[in-house]
């Protein structure tokens, strides 16, 4: 079993209640494109990356930052960067 990839399946599945929770909110789109990429699945990512860039968008706040960089740090550590 790959641990690093069943955490990043733990972040998706995170990221998509966040989504629920918060569809408007252009920021949950792009963090979900962002482990949507490190899951290797690049197609999903842009979709979600150009939901991110609609909300954006509709809600007037200009450009979209598209590269921020998160920290994901467990109890027990860091399991890496997105």
């Amino acid at each position: 079993m790959d641990v690093r990839r069943d955490r990043l399946e733990d972040a998706y599945a995170t990221q998509q209640r966040a989504v629920t929770r918060r569809p408007d909110e252009p920021r949950q789109y792009l963090l979900l494109s962002q482990i949507l990429e490190k899951i290797d699945r690049p197609a999903d990512a842009r979709t979600a990356l150009s939901l991110a860039r609609t909300r954006t968008r509709a809600a007037g706040n200009g450009e979209l930052e598209t590269r921020p960089r998160i920290d994901f740090t467990a109890p027990g550590g860091s399991i890496g960067m997105l």
